[in-house]
């Protein structure tokens, strides 16, 4: 796939039409496209080019909506393996390393999802593409660096909330 030319607005890409130009994020070449359905994405390059992106996961059936209070932290990470497969199977977002684990954006609005356990306040979000697959090393930095970025501190009343 080296040297061949990025996508352009109009190529399509089985059921995705590129809407916009190409972008860097991460480091990563990403097109902006469209579904026949009409949902847009930033998909990176190299996945359209090699085919392992024709459509988005509503399209291709693999989305299933549940209820949204019945998708819990270890369900989302259950969707995540059968969706996406486990995350050693892919390579890291930001250094490009194996990757061992699926990694929260932390940007998700309305779809993030609060859970209490062991004392501990997990953040999750219940939309596969909330998700990067990273390496531990990574997934700690990313932690660390965005939860500074965001200030997310957890106030008494979100404990209470996902208790």
């Amino acid at each position: 796939m080296t040297g061949t030319p990025d996508p352009q607005i109009g190529d399509r890409y089985g059921k995705w039409t590129v809407v916009g130009d190409v972008i860097r994020l991460k480091g990563r070449k990403h097109a902006q496209v469209r579904c026949e359905c009409g949902i847009e994405r930033n998909v990176q390059v190299g996945h359209l080019k090699a085919g392992e992106s024709t459509q988005c996961r509503q399209c291709s059936g693999l989305w299933v909506r549940l209820p949204d209070d019945a998708v819990t932290y270890d369900a989302m990470h259950q969707r995540l393996r059968k969706e996406l497969g486990s995350a050693s199977e892919h390579e890291c977002y930001d250094c490009g390393r194996p990757a061992q684990q699926w990694s929260y954006a932390y940007y998700s609005g309305d779809r993030e999802r609060l859970e209490l356990r062991n004392g501990c306040l997990l953040r999750y979000s219940i939309d596969p593409d909330d998700y990067y697959a990273r390496c531990v090393a990574c997934h700690i930095k990313y932690d660390v660096e965005i939860t500074a970025e965001v200030g997310k501190p957890v106030l008494p009343d979100q404990v209470a909330l996902a208790a």
